[in-house]
């Protein structure tokens, strides 16, 4: 858990309270209208017309949320607000009135604020991965939606199955139901192929057929094709390529089950595995900028048990999606990596997203960047805008050595 957790809304209200000069007021409306809403509290006590001007109003929280308007005109004595466009919100939301800037506006500068200091934040980040000895993705099918990693030809038709499956682990396998016609397969590709030109490898498949002589284990390079024995059409069968040399020419390398043309043919397909010679990648999530650790899960006695996994032994591979490479140290199959490193902090993109930097820095920042942008625009606020900016500048100032964390000993770069 991050130690600073302010959401967006959060935020806004607060640069509000820096910002000072009755920038901003909340309240929570009733007696919605077309256009118009009563507010009673205390601090909407104000003169009739006192909102006239201001910039903006808008429903930060409710059944209405999101809604922004324009006040157009405010009376004490009954408590009304009278606002364009002329929709009707809800009773009991809470809205929030600007008097100079725009949610938006105060949006944006929040975003610059972590933006600025980003490059020298880090928040800690620990995944964990199932050890797997093999070098294709998904091959038992967990994933839901099946063409994340896998293929059909353009001929059949492929759905992820829950009917027909030869381990419980999920409950799920691949179903391609072929044309009548035409060649049909499923199909997945490593595309970091180059990496294991001149390795030898083994493929294996579960399959599930009726039809006999017609549907293999396919496995090819660009250069040589190698097919496993047919299915025999007995219900499941393991399918097996065992020994294929990879080319050192490699233009691909490919996994399929392949059926051959004829009549339509239905096959189900769970535990697609190919193993390489000790060499072991796992996707990382795409939030790491860096990586210091791994560790193995070694035993589970009422708690887990971690090893660490020898620095010589892990290496990071930034073409493509990053991953993190395995080589010359054989990991248990089942068991899991756990995968510590840290991220960088990101922008908000909505009002309930979390912050995970001081909320004075962001505050102090982003009401800095708000005057700075009014400082030029002369008027009586003028004087008030350029004041405003100092004296959050000189905070950002002092708060920015608290703010700045240094990476870990052994941090290795995700991101160029």
């Amino acid at each position: 858990m991050a130690i600073y957790s302010k959401t967006r809304v959060q935020l806004r209200h607060f640069i509000s309270s820096v910002l000072m000069g009755s920038e901003m007021i909340t309240g929570d409306l009733s007696s919605p209208g077309s256009g118009t809403f009563v507010c009673a509290t205390t601090d909407w006590e104000k003169p009739d017309d006192y909102f006239n001007e201001w910039r903006e109003g808008y429903d930060y929280s409710g059944t209405s949320v999101g809604t922004s308007f324009k006040p157009t005109d405010w009376d004490n004595g009954t408590h009304t607000m009278t606002f364009l466009p002329a929709v009707t919100l809800t009773n009991g939301d809470s809205v929030e009135m600007h008097r100079i800037w725009t949610v938006a506006e105060i949006n944006d500068a929040i975003n610059l604020a972590i933006e600025s200091i980003a490059h020298n934040v880090f928040l800690n980040l620990t995944d964990e991965v199932t050890c797997l000895d093999s070098i294709l993705s998904d091959g038992f099918f967990n994933e839901t939606t099946i063409t994340t990693y896998w293929a059909a030809d353009a001929n059949s038709t492929l759905t992820r199955d829950t009917t027909y499956y030869k381990s419980s682990s999920p409950a799920a396998s691949a179903k391609l139901v072929t044309d009548g016609t035409n060649v049909g397969y499923i199909t997945q590709s490593y595309t970091n192929y180059a990496e294991i030109a001149g390795q030898t490898v083994r493929a294996k498949a579960w399959v599930w057929t009726t039809t006999a002589d017609r549907v293999c284990l396919r496995v090819k390079d660009g250069v040589t094709t190698t097919d496993s024995d047919d299915h025999d059409g007995e219900g499941w069968q393991e399918l097996e390529v065992n020994s294929f040399s990879i080319d050192d020419a490699a233009t691909e390398f490919t996994v399929q089950i392949y059926v051959t043309a004829g009549a339509a043919v239905t096959f189900y397909a769970q535990c697609i595995w190919c193993a390489g010679d000790h060499i072991y990648e796992y996707n990382l999530d795409t939030n790491f900028v860096t990586v210091n650790k791994i560790e193995l899960e070694q035993t589970t006695n009422d708690r887990d048990v971690y090893s660490l996994v020898p620095n010589d032994y892990w290496h990071i591979l930034k073409e493509g999606t990053a991953r993190i490479q395995l080589v010359g140290w054989t990991p248990t199959a089942g068991r899991r990596l756990r995968i510590h490193g840290m991220a960088s902090p990101a922008g908000l993109s909505a009002d309930s997203t979390q912050c995970a930097i001081n909320p004075d820095y962001i505050a102090n920042y982003a009401a800095m960047r708000l005057h700075q942008g009014r400082m030029s625009q002369g008027g009586p606020e003028a004087e008030w805008h350029k004041s405003g900016y100092s004296v959050c500048e000189r905070e950002v100032q002092k708060l920015i050595p608290s703010v700045i964390r240094s990476l870990p000993p052994g941090s290795r770069w995700v991101i160029e």
